[in-house]
């Protein structure tokens, strides 16, 4: 099916949502058949569905303008089982900036606890951050199912389907938002690239429960693992995995 037109507006903030619309800031109504809610992990629609959000991660991270670490040109991911507990930090270089950052559960790790542990790396790798913004954001990682009433539809972090582990939710998020497009003009639509995302996602969170209960030997799990992707076969079995 192909559609005529559609209205996009931007800059429209939902303040609310009822059985049948949408009011935005400017105290306007928006009526609709279904709605789909790709607002992220602090999703007003799935706060009015009353769905819980347990698993939710954190990452934070700096923006370091790229000339004030030209140096930090590769990706980089680092292992530090008692700074970082089964995740890891990152350096991700972009055009203008690189991305410096750390994320995991605060049920498991405490926020100032991991914060205070990221800042700690930060100074034993001699990294410039002064004058850098700081940000975080939460990763909602509890997926509760994506199709409600029939009426309305979660996408990407807003249905929790971001990794636990990695923290990956892009991909996650094109998918989906394609999935329920499909569902929506087709009823009968099976949505077999969500299935497969839930699939992956059951595997994520299972190396995550091994390498957090795996206590003492987690720097060795990380070490044999650095040391096995060197085989090119291996390296691309891991990566399929964790993308």
């Amino acid at each position: 099916k192909s559609l005529k037109s559609v209205d996009i507006e931007t800059g429209v903030e939902v303040v609310k949502i009822s059985d049948e619309n949408i009011v935005t800031g400017s105290n306007e109504k928006i009526y609709f058949e279904k709605l789909v809610g790709a607002d992220g992990s602090n999703s007003i629609l799935r706060k009015h569905l009353k769905i819980s959000s347990k698993l939710v991660g954190i990452a934070f991270h700096y923006l370091v303008p790229i000339e004030q670490c030209k140096d930090l040109s590769e990706i980089e991911i680092h292992f530090d089982s008692k700074l970082f507990s089964a995740w890891y930090s990152w350096i991700f270089p972009h055009r203008d900036y690189v991305s410096i950052g750390y994320g995991c559960f605060p049920r498991v790790k405490q926020f100032s606890t991991a914060r205070k542990n990221f800042l700690q790396w930060i100074e034993r790798t001699k990294i410039d951050t002064r004058g850098c913004q700081f940000r975080s954001f939460p990763i909602n990682c509890d997926y509760k199912g994506f199709i409600f009433q029939n009426k309305y539809y979660l996408v990407g972090d807003a249905a929790g389907l971001a990794s636990g582990f990695t923290g990956e939710g892009i991909f996650q998020a094109f998918v989906s938002g394609e999935e329920v497009a499909e569902k929506i003009l087709d009823k009968n639509y099976r949505c077999k690239k969500i299935k497969e995302i839930l699939n992956e996602r059951k595997i994520h969170h299972l190396m995550l429960v091994i390498i957090l209960l795996s206590g003492v030997f987690r720097n060795m799990i990380f070490e044999i693992v650095v040391f096995s992707v060197k085989s090119r076969p291996v390296a691309r079995t891991l990566l399929r995995i964790l993308t």
